[in-house]
């Protein structure tokens, strides 16, 4: 079981992290609506881009649903032609995903992350097989021509009182720094 009060602290950093990560200007106006529903959303991208953290508390699944649709190519690949559009946006989504880590790193120890996989939209019919605690929807515009979803998943292996989230509102700034060890 997963608490009202950790499900909300998980929303906030995900909230945090793509307001910080998805848009590549700072001018670029980012709006991000919660979706209501109870179980995975069939929405009509194309592809699945995903990236997991888990630890030994939780597996949590960041979804993005993208579509290779001119606008968002554009804003992605930012005219570099060396690269597709899933690759440059799996780099963004990877510092989406290390950003949240580093927010979950302050409540949970020893988590591991994926790199970003590419799956069709079909898989996302599976998502209630893995019986989440926390399932919650989104849809991401950024200016008013790029559109993608977002959907959260997290199953539990133990019970999930609190997630720690810094209320300092510098916390999530850092978008990407590499950790040597």
């Amino acid at each position: 079981m997963i608490s009202l009060s950790a499900q909300n602290s998980l929303e906030t950093i995900f909230l945090r992290a793509a307001r910080t990560t998805l848009p590549l200007h700072a001018d670029d106006a980012i709006s991000i609506m919660p979706l209501v529903a109870s179980k995975a959303i069939d929405f009509p991208e194309r592809q699945v881009l995903l990236l997991t953290i888990s630890s030994f508390t939780f597996r949590f699944l960041l979804i993005f649903h993208i579509d290779d649709d001119a606008p968002t190519r554009n804003y992605f690949q930012q005219d570099r032609a060396d690269r597709s559009f899933v690759d440059a946006f799996a780099e963004t989504a990877n510092l989406f995903c290390g950003a949240m880590n580093r927010e979950l790193l302050k409540t949970f120890l020893h988590l591991g992350m994926s790199t970003p996989y590419v799956l069709g939209r079909a898989s996302m019919g599976f998502i209630d097989a893995l019986k989440p605690g926390f399932l919650a929807s989104y849809r991401i515009d950024i200016r008013d021509d790029v559109h993608l979803h977002a959907t959260l998943c997290l199953c539990e292996n133990e019970n999930i009182e609190t997630i720690h989230v810094d209320t300092d509102a510098e916390a999530g700034s850092d978008t990407g720094e590499l950790e040597l060890f």
